[in-house]
């Protein structure tokens, strides 16, 4: 029998949020609702819009990339106001990285999503909190550092915690933590469900199940009932930028 103090525990709903697993039939642009009671419409032979069905708060959408008017359509023909969703759209530039079938992971700031790739196939696509800095200078603020890396260290939990007066903070057991960075990482949130809006200290934080998946994914591979696992050289790239 473990007993704990009460005012320093808080009660929080899990996130049931979770990015796609992209294949052929489903690939970029993918847009996810950031409205809460927002519609698709049907748009009839007359060319107006008509409300369907209510969407799902951050629920994706498989697009085709076509706009109207202040609409995007969907692969189903239905069609959503853009200022409603947070379109994830196909890389425009091919990074010289992006070759065969090596894997990588793009993260923008700005739009607050997170992109796996094998090659230049997208596989996986997901919103995530970033550092609550935005675009900032991460030495000044909560900022997640910009630039080319590769996931150094892997651990299945680690404790995260900060001592800054006025910003102290300790979690433990914080779940699939990859390093890619001096202290910057990629790493489960479960005391937040903010997905899609800045949020960290300037890690990158994901939902759960999300988070689980892209540990599996990447390199270097933890073994099972291993702990964590270290590679200066072999891990899968990181790409973060605005």
């Amino acid at each position: 029998l473990h007993t704990i103090p009460l005012d320093r525990t808080r009660w929080v709903k899990p996130s049931v949020f979770e990015g796609v697993k992209l294949a052929d039939e489903l690939t970029l642009p993918v847009g996810f609702v950031m409205k809460k009671r927002a519609t698709l419409f049907q748009r009839g032979e007359d060319g107006r819009m008509t409300t369907g069905d209510t969407l799902g708060f951050r629920q994706a959408l498989a697009l085709t990339g076509k706009k109207e008017r202040g609409y995007v359509e969907t692969k189903e023909g239905t069609w959503v106001r853009e200022a409603d969703v947070r379109v994830i759209a196909p890389m425009t530039k091919k990074p010289t990285w992006a070759k065969g079938k090596r894997k990588w992971i793009d993260v923008s700031i700005l739009e607050q999503s997170l992109v796996a790739y094998e090659g230049d196939r997208p596989v996986f696509v997901t919103l995530v909190s970033t550092g609550a800095g935005g675009i900032g200078d991460p030495k000044e603020t909560h900022a997640t550092k910009q630039g080319v890396f590769l996931i150094h260290t892997k651990h299945v939990t680690v404790t995260m915690d900060g001592d800054e007066a006025g910003d102290e903070f300790d979690l433990r057991d914080v779940p699939f933590v990859q390093y890619f960075t001096e202290g910057y990482a990629i790493h489960a949130a479960y005391w937040h469900d903010d997905f899609g809006r800045p949020r960290s200290h300037g890690c990158v934080n994901m939902a759960p199940k999300d988070a689980a998946w892209l540990f599996d994914w990447t390199t270097p591979d933890v073994p099972d009932d291993w702990h964590g696992a270290l590679s200066l050289k072999n891990g899968t790239l990181v790409y973060t930028h605005p």
